[in-house]
């Protein structure tokens, strides 16, 4: 009978799992109320769309913030000049105060995006709010983002906090900030600046967006009026703030487990790295961490990098016996050249530390010189294009793990009365799986005459120009991955180097015009020997006739867990004639 009862009961458990999968949290998240402008004055203002969330992941014992606050927004926000850090309300109500940081913020574009956060109509669809946060997808990427194992998130120990966010131009600065961090600001700067010009949004659409439906986490449910703005410590106190909770789904209590004892500190070594990067760039360091013992999540490693001085944590890293793992920071380099020495402290292992030494160089322009009508080179010879390897796709893998049970039935015979005895005894064990990520970057080039070249040829795909009038450039470039947005960065530096200097002496680093995330479009800089300031680049008049004028570019800096990721392409324009060839000096009639 013990066995068949308990069976049953498995299989409601199981059928109650396959139910939640529909909606993965409970949303404690009511809005509502607005009114006023989406507009501005070109120095003041806010625009429709500009709206993010940011997520907060507390404890449900501590009340306390377990991992560092993530934004999402549907859009790019690399124009923010202005925010105060990742810190949540819960945060700001023990007492932190507000910092402003200049060009830190991040922020994470969700492949599903999220519906209208602030609606300065007050009517945002609080329905698709609470679908959209409560949902399995948007969960497991908090989870991801976060570092957090999805099913110990969703355990019912964890809740999530959200809080609406606008970004918005002040005073001419382009600023991120939560309603609780508006609240802040306004009473910081004083006379209520904020609150006369962003009244209708800072005070009203964004913190009407979100507030709770019952109390929680030591916050209120609002009961107050929708219809006027509102004070700064009503807002700070009630406003601009969801919770999504978790409830495990009830389910029979099996037999202790008999799984292996948890050794103290698994037997493994790590590789550091030594990277050579450019200033001012995005990049990536890894270490690999080969396993001796398995690791599991009974005994996860930690990895806590410390770069110039911020610390940066990859937790519950998992790996089988003999296999290795790759652990990465994401990071910005410094603006100008130096060595940094980066610690990766370890927890969890039978070695504490590694270290990455991290060699910052100079972006190295010679550009060149004037072009003169009487420059020569009567010895040149078409060089050899550089020989370069192109390095355009990767892949790397994360480990996870998980106790796979194996009920097993041990039978001791029946008692006096005839009644058989038992019990399940757990024979399982830990099944790893391994997730391969990849990332591939591709890019194309367009070397063409320059516009204010009046004779140029087009013949099919391929440009004919006189020596003497300028080039121009465009590249474009792409990143595809199948990863987290922490996990790359897109091409960065695009060196171009030219035929008539044999691929050396001079060179020009590109200008991306465009930037569209993983996409983005490369041009010349504005050349000051240019008298209409063009993106030009010129061409000697000296250039040998029916030889053809090649510009060369390493596009280069686009960063994955396993290095840098290059390509090298060319293009080329057939010289036939000089700008001679359309001068003439002759009597005006």
């Amino acid at each position: 009978m013990k066995k068949i009862v308990y069976c049953i009961v498995l299989s409601v458990s199981l059928l109650m799992l396959t139910i939640s999968a529909f909606g993965a949290g409970d949303g404690n998240i009511d809005g509502g109320g607005g009114g006023g402008s989406g507009s501005g004055t070109s120095q003041n203002k806010w625009s429709v769309g500009d709206d993010g969330v940011r997520i907060s992941i507390v404890d449900v014992n501590t009340k306390q913030v377990v991992r560092t606050p993530i934004d999402f927004s549907n859009k790019n926000r690399s124009d923010i000049r202005y925010d105060f850090g990742k810190v949540s309300k819960i945060s700001y109500k023990n007492g932190q105060q507000l910092k402003l940081k200049e060009y830190a913020y991040k922020s994470i574009i969700p492949s599903i995006n999220m519906p209208e956060i602030v609606n300065y109509k007050g009517k945002n669809d609080i329905a698709s709010i609470k679908k959209y946060f409560t949902s399995e997808w948007t969960i497991m990427r908090i989870a991801e983002e976060s570092g957090i194992d999805y099913d110990e998130l969703i355990s019912g120990n964890y809740k999530l906090l959200l809080e609406p966010m606008v970004y918005l131009t002040y005073y001419g600065n382009r600023f991120a900030m939560t309603a609780h961090e508006a609240a802040m600001y306004n009473q910081k700067t004083g006379n209520n600046d904020i609150v006369m010009k962003f009244q209708s949004i800072t005070h009203r659409a964004l913190p009407f967006s979100m507030f709770l439906e019952v109390s929680d986490l030591g916050f209120p449910a609002y009961k107050g009026t929708l219809s006027s703005a509102v004070k700064d410590n009503v807002i700070k106190d009630q406003l601009g703030l969801g919770i999504v909770r978790f409830s495990e789904v009830d389910k029979p209590v099996p037999p202790k487990p008999e799984k292996p004892e948890k050794p103290e500190k698994p037997d493994i070594d790590v590789g550091g790295n030594k990277y050579n990067y450019r200033v001012d760039t995005d990049v990536i360091s890894s270490i690999k961490i080969f396993a001796k013992d398995r690791v599991t999540t009974d005994n996860p490693i930690s990895v806590t990098f410390n770069v110039l001085g911020e610390k940066h944590t990859v937790s519950n890293i998992v790996i089988p016996e003999g296999s290795s793992q790759l652990v990465w920071v994401k990071w910005h380099t410094p603006k100008t050249p130096q060595t940094v020495n980066i610690k990766a402290n370890i927890s969890g292992g039978n070695i504490s530390s590694a270290n990455i030494e991290a060699v910052i160089g100079e972006l190295k322009e010679i550009t060149p010189p004037n072009p003169k009508a009487d420059d020569r080179d009567d010895k040149f010879k078409m060089p050899n294009l550089p020989s370069q390897v192109n390095n355009t796709s990767t892949s790397w893998d994360k480990w996870s793990c998980k106790w796979k049970e194996n009920l097993v039935w041990v039978d001791y015979g029946e008692d006096e009365n005839g009644v058989s005895q038992g019990e399940y005894i757990d024979k399982g064990d830990w099944e790893y799986s391994k997730i391969t990520y990849s990332a591939d970057f591709s890019a194309s080039m367009d070397l063409v005459p320059d516009k204010k070249n009046p004779t140029y040829i087009q013949n099919q795909k391929e440009y004919e120009s006189k020596s003497g009038y300028g080039v121009n450039l465009k590249i474009n470039t792409s990143v595809k991955n199948n990863g987290s947005s922490s996990d790359i960065t897109s091409a960065q530096n695009i060196d171009t180097t030219f035929s008539d200097f044999n691929y050396k002496a001079y060179n020009r680093f590109l200008q991306k015009t465009k930037d569209n995330g993983l996409s983005s479009e490369f041009e010349f800089k504005n050349n000051k020997y240019s008298t209409y300031n063009n993106r030009t680049h010129f061409t000697p008049i000296w250039y040998p006739n029916n030889n053809y004028y090649i510009v060369n570019a390493e596009i280069i800096d686009v960063w994955t867990p396993t290095g840098m990721l290059s390509v090298n392409l060319n293009d080329r324009i057939l010289i036939n004639g000089s700008l001679f060839d359309d001068r003439h000096i002759g009597i005006m009639e």
